[in-house]
């Protein structure tokens, strides 16, 4: 019972520790047009919840967007998190709009040596948001469609702590093991757990 009650505390504390972040799953924008699809594939298996937004082909000028809502203005620094490949490029654009006023950024214009291909990257842009209601948009960068094999959006994080190193498992589907180990160990033992991520949910 021990373990579980530390399985749940430690749960708690990771998101009330959080508590000041907006993540966004990128599945949650919409778009009026073909231009932005959910999509579910071999490319997806390592995203959160296995689904990305693609924006590869259709319709070239279409956006995709989502509105949040600001309790606390502050600067804030918008991660993205998306497919990265070393010889293709999905490269897009994300804009924060806030009242009269825009942020916005390119990403994915070149590759990432230090990155190996088929790994999901974050990158981010900083905005000085009012309370209130932002709108988040995706597009495609000079309104050309691109490989299939990328512009794989997996999510959004905002935050005003700019020390914070963007992870999107604390917002995924928990999962907690309880280990119970015989009475018969003299010596402390490593317990060696190996799971298969690839799966829903």
């Amino acid at each position: 019972m021990k373990y579980i009650f530390s399985a749940i505390l430690t749960f708690l504390l990771v998101h009330t520790a959080q508590a000041d972040s907006i993540f966004v799953e990128a599945e949650s924008f919409t778009s009026s047009t073909s231009a932005w699809q959910i999509a579910n594939s071999q490319q997806t298996r390592a995203a959160s919840r296995l689904q990305t937004l693609h924006g590869a082909s259709g319709d070239a000028f279409g956006i995709a967007s989502t509105k949040i809502v600001i309790e606390q203005p502050a600067n804030y620094r918008v991660w993205v998190r998306y497919l990265h490949h070393e010889s293709y490029r999905g490269a897009f654009r994300l804009t924060v709009v806030h009242g009269n006023k825009s942020t916005a950024k390119d990403f994915d214009l070149e590759s990432r040596p230090e990155v190996k291909s088929w790994e999901y990257v974050w990158d981010y842009v900083d905005a000085e948001l009012l309370a209130g209601s932002v709108e988040l948009e995706l597009s495609k960068f000079e309104q050309k469609n691109c490989s299939s094999y990328v512009r794989h959006i997996d999510c959004v994080l905002l935050t005003t702590d700019k020390s914070l190193v963007p992870d999107h498992l604390p917002y995924g589907p928990q999962t907690f093991l309880r280990v119970t180990l015989g009475e018969v160990y003299e010596q402390p033992v490593y317990v060696h757990i190996f799971a298969d991520h690839y799966r829903s949910p």
